[in-house]
């Protein structure tokens, strides 16, 4: 790790370019590191243009309460409410709290729901605050892409035209599919650890892709902000190393019994009312262990709530099978139990517990 005055990064020489891997835990803005804050300044001051990719467009990931830590809620789902920032006309104001499962918008609160506290802070950043600090920061022409304003030929076409214009631009993942060749002179990809905190067996894989597929489509240099700068999957994609991604993958699902070496199946069950849903799954999952045992199977069987308890007004809970061959076992289950007539919903190539 190279520590230099104003920042903290190690460095990946390619003969074609350079990339940066910054320990953002290290850093004090949570915006930018201070190294891309300098690369921006260059670019700007050299009249050439900067992409940044982030991925959640919201403004805030949640609003908390730093007085008791309570975190607003949607009603329906069991999720937090998400903060907009918006200066569409047919708002009266400038910002709109939504659930992203359900789409319920609620009124902005002033004070926390729980201890009435006013002592409330937005936490997490999203493209919006990430245009509104680059903004207010840089003081140049701010461009945002994502996916639909390039929804269609005219709309590319526009969208290309503001990217010309601007000094930055923000983006998803859509200007990675296709890249955008010889437009920008810096990259900076923000927040690369953040799938890896989901549960699902592919999230390593999706943070190397997430990584690689700048580095290898874009010839200037990268800059990779995260939190979590020792992890193999983040390494390897600086590294522009495939070979070793693959080897750390394929050695982690073979060990795990994760596909192609393993079957992952979920039974989901949702109900309105929690009692009887965890009654039902009580009982199916008596059930799915007896025929574990009359059929001499070794089968991995567990019962666990998804990511997301409730959603939509209903509670959910999920069943995981997992073994190197679950084909024959399920075959069984569909049956003997059916499920599917009990209104359980059957992935039986399941990716993750959402």
């Amino acid at each position: 790790m190279v520590y230099g005055l104003f920042m903290n990064y190690e460095k990946f020489s390619h003969n074609s370019k350079d990339i940066f891997l910054v320990d953002m835990r290290k850093e004090r803005n949570p915006y930018v590191s201070e190294l891309a804050f300098k690369g921006i300044e260059k670019m700007i001051s050299q009249n050439k243009r900067v992409l940044l990719l982030r991925n959640k467009k919201w403004y805030a990931n949640w609003l908390m309460c730093r007085s008791c830590g309570h975190i607003h809620q949607c009603r329906h789902c069991d999720v937090s409410i998400v903060y907009h920032k918006t200066s569409h006309q047919d708002f009266w104001t400038d910002y709109v709290w939504l659930c992203h499962i359900c789409k319920t918008q609620y009124d902005y609160y002033s004070h926390c729901q729980s201890c009435q506290s006013e002592d409330i802070f937005l936490y997490g950043m999203g493209m919006e605050k990430l245009v509104e600090y680059c903004t207010a920061t840089f003081n140049v022409p701010v461009c945002v892409v994502d996916a639909r304003k390039v929804s269609s030929q005219k709309k590319i076409e526009t969208a290309l035209d503001d990217m010309q214009k601007s000094s930055i631009v923000i983006s998803t993942w859509i200007l990675v599919q296709p890249p955008i060749k010889d437009m920008f002179s810096l990259v900076i990809v923000g927040s690369a650890d953040g799938g890896l905190h989901t549960p699902d067996y592919t999230s390593a894989d999706k943070t190397f892709w997430f990584i690689y597929e700048p580095a290898q489509k874009y010839t200037c240099p990268l800059i990779v902000q995260t939190h979590n700068p020792s992890h193999a999957s983040i390494r390897a994609a600086c590294a522009l190393n495939l070979d070793a991604h693959t080897t750390s993958d394929t050695e982690y699902r073979k060990k795990n019994m994760y596909p192609p070496f393993g079957d992952f199946c979920m039974l989901l069950y949702k109900h309105e009312i929690e009692k009887s849903l965890h009654t039902k799954i009580d009982t199916v999952h008596k059930e799915l262990l007896y025929l574990v045992t009359l059929y001499n199977m070794n089968i991995n069987v567990y019962a666990t709530p998804p990511l997301v308890y409730k959603m939509f007004w209903k509670y959910r809970y999920s069943i995981i099978l997992s073994w190197q061959s679950l084909r024959e076992f399920v075959d069984i289950v569909f049956s003997k139990l059916r499920l599917t007539q009990r209104w359980f919903k059957i992935d039986r190539q399941a990716e993750n517990l959402f």
